[in-house]
C-alpha cells in the first residue's frame, strides 16, 4: 500500500497534469473535440492554440488546480479544513490575478459577505443565476479532500 506522503504526491501531480492537459478540450462540445483532436489528445504540444488556450503557457495547469493549491495550503497550515481560511487564500489568488477565474467564481468571491460566510455567499450567487448555473469545477480543486471530506493528508 501506498503511503500517504506518496498517495498525496499522485493526486496533486496527477491534477496538475490532467488539469493541463484538460485544458486542451475545456469548453469544447464533444462533437468539437473529435473535430479537433481526431487522434485523442495525448501531449500539451497538440493543444490548439486558440483565444482561450494560448492565454496559459504550454503544459500550465488551470485555476481548479490554482484553488486546490489554496485548499492544500490551508489544510496544511491549520491542520483541519477551514472554510474560512479557504476564502481568504481564494479572494486573495483572485485579488493577485487568479488566472483563469470564471464568473460564477468571481461573483462569489467577489461578494461582500463571502469571507464572513461563504456557503451563503455562493448559494446567494446561485440562487441570483435562476439555480441553473452550476459548474462542476468544484469537484476538481476539492480532489484534495479526499473520500468522504476527510483531507487526504489526514488519512
Amino acid at each position: 500500500m501506498l503511503s500517504v506522503s506518496n498517495r498525496l504526491k499522485g493526486l496533486i501531480y496527477g491534477q496538475a497534469i490532467g488539469d493541463a492537459l484538460g485544458l486542451g478540450t475545456e469548453f469544447m462540445a464533444r462533437s468539437e473535440v473529435a473535430a479537433k483532436y481526431p487522434e485523442g489528445l495525448h501531449t500539451y504540444a497538440q493543444i490548439i492554440q486558440d483565444r482561450h488556450r494560448r492565454r496559459w503557457p504550454i503544459g500550465a495547469w488551470t485555476d481548479d488546480t490554482d484553488q486546490m493549491l489554496c485548499i492544500l495550503d490551508s489544510i496544511l497550515d491549520n491542520q483541519r479544513v477551514d472554510v474560512h481560511d479557504i476564502a481568504r487564500r481564494f479572494r486573495s489568488w483572485v485579488q493577485n490575478g487568479g488566472m483563469g477565474v470564471g464568473q460564477l467564481v468571481l461573483v462569489v468571491v467577489s461578494s461582500r459577505n463571502f469571507l464572513s460566510d461563504p456557503h451563503a455567499a455562493a448559494k446567494a450567487a446561485w440562487e441570483r443565476r435562476g439555480k441553473k448555473v452550476a459548474p462542476n469545477g468544484g469537484i476538481m480543486r476539492t480532489s484534495i479532500l479526499g473520500p468522504g471530506n476527510t483531507p487526504l493528508l489526514m488519512l
